[in-house]
């Protein structure tokens, strides 16, 4: 905007202003509300205007904007209350297929679980891990009703709800979104174990979503395998336990680093592998708007990481594992590794959304992120929409799953081992 480093032009009226603070302070707040249609209907309208101006990735996404605002507006007249409305404010705004896109609310109750992971595997919908040990439930077992609904057609109201540019990352969001509720609500399964007859299973969802997350089970940090490999989670694993790990790693034939996830701000790891300076400035860009939609864009802000080859390179055959749950950072590692053609890359495409998050408040207690910088590959080609793909595909199955294997490391262990 037109001005200097203290304010814009022209001058405001400063008593005005001082008057409409008052105003809104003495603003009546139990009426601002999601059950109020007055903050519903100014809620959607300031949405649509921040992403209308200011989200970069229109042309990728090839979203009606303005349609999607239509049917939310009419779905906005009839939501009886805030959780109904963040309802459709999830709807509008997964149009926008931006994996950075949540939409929390203040007054949402439903952030309960049961203790439990499930997964689509070979199109069934499958226990992968239980953790109350009062439960019937085994790992392998398959879900094949939930609340007496079809799991299909159970899960098929949740993908609406969720923004997302990919399969994988849409299936990664559903698979916890599926299992919330208020607390203590009850959650009814039918499943099935091999060929045996069906089985009716009652849980509780009594797990903040905190607690939830800590309690799953963590994999090791670095470790050693047999033939000459290490094994790195990248998830897990700091720079510092890394960098502690160096001199057998720089020993190891095979390095296998697992980034199934999101990084512990351990990429300086990448100038261990690197052999020529980095190059690439521009992957990295900050829109300068000043006109509304997107018109006649005043530049951008173009940045990159810089990275340096290290005066210690790890040699060894360097292999990464990844998924549709690498996201974002995740996504910004990975680019380097394609990039430079650093390593074999095992598993399935990454959630094929990155760059800086600029998140949002709006009246009634709604919260929400969003994707605000472009970012490309470093070649400058699009990233958005398509992600860091893998040389080598896996998929999980059941079978792999009950036997409590993980395929995708056995995968790379056996690319690891095809050197021996």
């Amino acid at each position: 905007m037109y001005g200097t480093d203290n304010k814009t032009f022209p001058d405001a009226d400063s008593t005005a202003l001082l008057l409409l603070k008052e105003n809104l302070q003495n603003f009546p707040n139990f009426d601002i509300t999601g059950s109020n249609l007055y903050t519903r209907l100014g809620d959607l309208t300031m949405a649509l205007n921040i992403f209308q101006h200011f989200y970069p990735y229109f042309e990728v996404t090839k979203t009606d904007w303005v349609s999607a605002l239509k049917v939310a507006i009419k779905q906005a007249y009839t939501d009886q209350n805030a959780q109904d409305f963040q309802r459709t404010f999830r709807q509008m705004t997964a149009k926008l297929k931006d994996g950075h896109i949540s939409v929390s609310s203040a007054n949402d109750k439903a952030v309960y679980l049961p203790m439990l992971t499930w997964e689509w595997i070979e199109n069934e919908l499958v226990i992968t891990y239980v953790g109350d040990s009062n439960t019937t439930l085994k790992r392998g077992d398959i879900v094949k009703e939930i609340d007496n609904v079809s799991a299909k057609d159970y899960f098929a109201v949740i993908y609406p709800n969720i923004s997302a540019a990919t399969k994988g990352w849409l299936e990664s969001r559903a698979q916890t979104e599926s299992l919330l509720g208020e607390k203590g609500s009850l959650m009814k399964l039918r499943i099935v174990r091999n060929n045996e007859t069906p089985v009716e299973v009652t849980l509780i969802r009594n797990t903040s979503q905190m607690k939830y997350y800590s309690s799953l089970p963590a994999k090791d940090s670095i470790k050693s395998l047999p033939n000459g490999i290490m094994y790195i989670n990248m998830d897990a694993a700091s720079i510092e336990a890394i960098d502690k790990a160096l001199p057998q790693l720089q020993k190891s034939r095979v390095i296998i680093c697992d980034l199934r996830g999101y990084p512990n701000s351990n990429h300086k790891f990448i100038s261990y592998l690197l052999t020529i300076k980095d190059t690439s400035r521009q992957w990295m860009q900050i829109p300068q708007i000043i006109y509304p939609d997107h018109e006649r864009i005043a530049g951008w802000q173009n940045e990159g990481w810089g990275l340096q080859p290290n005066s210690i390179h790890l040699g060894a055959k360097i292999i990464f594992l990844i998924d549709g749950r690498a996201i974002s950072y995740a996504e910004s590692f990975m680019s380097f590794i394609e990039n430079y053609k650093l390593a074999t890359i095992i598993g399935q495409p990454t959630a094929r959304t990155n760059g800086n998050i600029n998140p949002f408040s709006l009246p009634g207690g709604y919260y929400i992120s969003w994707t605000g910088m472009k970012v490309s590959k470093h070649d400058g080609s699009t990233h958005y929409g398509v992600g860091i793909l893998p040389n080598i595909y896996v998929q999980k199955t059941i079978k792999g799953v009950r036997e409590g294997r993980d395929e995708f490391l056995e995968k790379a262990v056996e690319v690891g081992g095809s050197d021996c």
